[in-house]
């Protein structure tokens, strides 16, 4: 009786006291809990484990990888392909031969002014004891030169245009070289070879003419190499000149002062030289041709007759 009066006088005071205990209990167990999972080492099979399980769900396509040196030592990379080479800058198209002949390539030659010389007729004497002559005729419109020497027996006409001589017919011997000028083309052989006629070409006996006109008209043009488009009876090509600089020649009207040119030809090909004298409206006062034997011919002026320019 009196145990139930006193439940009933301090059942606050009881359920104060046991939620107290409760708090104590639970802060001890809160405090300890960290203390005893920290004195536990770390295992490392669970690890391992881990790490298994996350290869096993990798997909089955992965991403490409970065290649690893091991990687790159199994299989070695193969070298890869050289870049190709630019393309060269585009030539005058070439035509082709109707008679099944060579291609030929086109060239562009520098352009020049030029101022033809008066008409001439020069003789010359060769380093054997021969003669050699050189014919020129213009009427300031038209041309027409006659070559006998170490060159040959060449032949060039044609008419005078902006850029000088514009050759139509030449010859070399028998064989013809026609300048279409109708149809852009340089015929030789009879029409067994064709090539796109540029500005400026020229024919083994006009280009003597030629370079003298250019000395005529400015000197400062002749420095350097100078190209020219060159159609002959073996095909159309570019031939280069180097400018050497002044030399005197001894001529058969006395020493001459001189610009003295040499061909820039290919190996195992004839070489000519030529000297133009400014002082004789820049014509050619000595040739020299050097064959791939190491042959040579020279022929050096002897005689000289300039007509006076036709009048206006």
């Amino acid at each position: 009786m009196r145990f139930s009066v006193f439940l009933a006088r301090h059942r606050r005071l009881l359920g104060i006291g046991l939620l107290s205990l409760l708090l104590h209990l639970g802060a001890l167990a809160w405090f300890e809990l960290p203390a005893r999972y920290a004195a536990d080492p770390l295992d490392a099979a669970p690890l391992a484990v881990r790490l298994a399980r996350a290869e096993a769900r990798a997909p089955a396509t992965p991403a490409a990888p970065v290649p690893a040196r091991s990687a790159q030592a199994a299989a070695p990379v193969s070298e890869p392909e050289p870049a190709p080479e630019p393309a060269p800058l585009p030539a005058l198209a070439p035509l082709q031969s109707s008679a099944g002949g060579e291609l030929l390539p086109g060239a562009m030659p520098g352009q020049f002014r030029v101022s033809p010389a008066p008409a001439a007729r020069i003789d010359y004497r060769t380093d054997d004891g021969g003669a050699a002559r050189l014919d020129w005729r213009t009427d300031g419109r038209s041309y027409r030169i006659a070559v006998d020497g170490i060159l040959g027996e060449l032949e060039s006409e044609g008419s005078l245009d902006d850029g000088g001589l514009a050759p139509l017919r030449a010859s070399e011997g028998r064989a013809t070289t026609e300048f279409d000028r109708a149809r852009g083309v340089i015929v030789s052989q009879s029409g067994a070879r064709r090539a796109q006629l540029a500005g400026g070409a020229q024919d083994r006996a006009s280009l003597l003419l030629q370079l003298a006109g250019i000395g005529r008209a400015n000197p400062d043009q002749l420095r350097g190499v100078l190209a020219f488009w060159i159609g002959a009876a073996g095909g159309a090509r570019q031939e280069r000149y180097e400018v050497m600089g002044m030399e005197t020649v001894d001529t058969g009207i006395g020493a001459l002062e001189a610009l003295h040119l040499v061909q820039l030809a290919p190996e195992g090909e004839p070489r000519l030289e030529l000297w133009l004298a400014p002082g004789r409206d820049w014509l050619p006062v000595r040739l020299r041709l050097t064959m791939p034997d190491g042959a040579v011919r020279t022929q050096t002026l002897a005689a000289l007759e300039v007509e006076a320019p036709p009048g206006p």
